[in-house]
């Protein structure tokens, strides 16, 4: 990674925080969790990884973005589900646990079909 993608992915992170942290201080709070998946650190990751891949190699990338969906809403069901029954720490270990089980599961899957 260059010091310009880094700083980029940085920037995008830091404002995507900042985004958050003030949407969620509005009248909507729930809006938050909307903003938190705006794909901002992927936009940005996306495009510096297509300077040094082929398209063909970029088409698989997002096939295997797309096919990695189910492990976001494994995280998120599992966030939903544990997040009035523990603690915040918890629950999100708890969800990034279940974010790994099911990229593994997928990864094993895409794995297989070339």
């Amino acid at each position: 990674m260059s010091w310009q993608e880094g700083l980029w992915r940085f920037v995008c992170g830091g404002l995507l925080v900042l985004a958050v942290s003030w949407i969620s201080k509005g009248k909507n709070p729930y809006f938050a969790g909307l903003a938190v998946l705006f794909p901002v650190v992927t936009v940005v990751g996306y495009y510096f990884l297509s300077q040094s891949i082929s398209p063909a190699a970029m088409q698989r990338t997002v096939v295997l973005s797309l096919m990695a969906l189910p492990a976001v809403a494994a995280f998120l069901i599992t966030c939903y589900y544990l997040v009035g029954r523990m603690g915040i720490g918890w629950t999100l270990l708890s969800g990034m646990a279940a974010w790994l089980i099911a990229a593994a599961l997928i990864l094993q899957v895409y794995q297989r079909f070339p």
